[in-house]
C-alpha cells in the first residue's frame, strides 16, 4: 500500500472519528434534553398531585360542613314538628276547631 493510500485512509479514519464524536455529542445533548423534559414532567405531576390532594381535602371539609348543616336543619325541623304537635294537642286548638272549619 502506498503512502498516498495510507494518508487517505488515515484522513478517512480521522473524519470518521470526528463524525462519531459529533454524533456522540448530539446524542448526549438529546439525552440531556430528554432528562430535562422528564424532570419537568415529574415536577408538574407532583404539583398536580398536590393540587388534587388539596382539592380532595377541601371537598371533604365541604362535605362535612354540609352534613353538619343537614343535621342542624333536621334538628330544627324536629323542633318545629314537636311545636306543631304541642299546638295541635292543646286545649285552645281543640276548642277553636269549629271556628277553623267555618273559615274554610
Amino acid at each position: 500500500m502506498s503512502d498516498d493510500d495510507l494518508r487517505k485512509r488515515a484522513a478517512q479514519a480521522e473524519q470518521a472519528a470526528v463524525d462519531a464524536r459529533e454524533r456522540a455529542a448530539a446524542a448526549g445533548r438529546a439525552l440531556l434534553d430528554a432528562e430535562a423534559r422528564a424532570a419537568a414532567d415529574r415536577a408538574a405531576a407532583a404539583l398536580a398531585e398536590d393540587a388534587l390532594a388539596e382539592e380532595r381535602a377541601g371537598a371533604a371539609r365541604r362535605e362535612q360542613e354540609l352534613r353538619d348543616e343537614i343535621a342542624r336543619l333536621e334538628g330544627l325541623l324536629e323542633q318545629h314538628r314537636q311545636w306543631l304537635v304541642s299546638i295541635q294537642s292543646s286545649t285552645s286548638w281543640k276548642i277553636t276547631k269549629p271556628l277553623r272549619s267555618l273559615s274554610r
